[in-house]
């Protein structure tokens, strides 16, 4: 039944995002000419990219109608996997996201949430003797870490992290242009924010 949800969403101006599926190549082609348009986490929570097999992966890197968020902690996907999705899909096809969860800024430890025991440890969030349970890096790091492994000029991988999924999202954000939302972040050379802007009121 996702195909009806996907058409009722992209009517309402919905975008719908496909991911965590055990789904094959055929039913990702059916739910991108319903109207999807995103992929959540790739490579993440989904089967694994196979040479003989028409899996999620492989629609998902090939098909154009699909932009895909991927997470860039150190511990979700490898470089060169990253690689692979930005020679597949370029930067107007890929966009970084955090996957951030509330362990973000905490000290490791044990901790509990929603009925889970999670465990922190060396920049892992995990459940406690299981997968991982989301990221606690931020986006700023995500990008940083992207352009130094894929020796990208920080400029080109902050496309991926502001550009690309503002331009997905329409309405001006994740640019700099006349009537465009003055949300900005001024980043340096080494990844840190040195100063930002809410609505043109500057914060820092």
């Amino acid at each position: 039944g996702a195909a009806s949800v996907l058409a009722a969403a992209r009517r309402r101006g919905v975008l719908g995002a496909l991911g965590h599926t055990d789904a094959g190549a055929a039913e990702v082609d059916r739910a991108a000419s319903a109207g999807a348009r995103l992929v959540t986490h790739l490579f993440n929570a989904m089967t694994p990219f196979h040479h003989r097999s028409e899996s999620a992966v492989s629609a998902f890197l090939t098909d154009d109608r699909l932009a895909c968020g991927l997470i860039y902690d150190g511990n979700h996907v490898g470089p060169r996997a990253a690689a692979l999705a930005l020679k597949a899909k370029g930067p107007e096809g890929l966009f970084l996201v955090s996957d951030a969860v509330f362990a973000l800024g905490l000290k490791p430890g044990r901790y509990r949430a929603d009925g889970t025991d999670y465990e922190l440890s060396g920049g892992r969030f995990c459940v406690r003797g299981g997968p991982l349970g989301g990221a606690v890096r931020s986006l700023r790091d995500c990008v940083a870490r992207f352009a130094r492994d894929l020796k990208l000029p920080l400029g080109v991988a902050w496309r991926l992290g502001s550009e690309s999924p503002g331009r997905l999202l329409g309405k001006g954000f994740g640019i700099l242009s006349a009537g465009a939302p003055a949300d900005l972040a001024l980043v340096a050379p080494d990844g840190a924010v040195r100063a930002s802007w809410v609505g043109g009121t500057r914060w820092k």
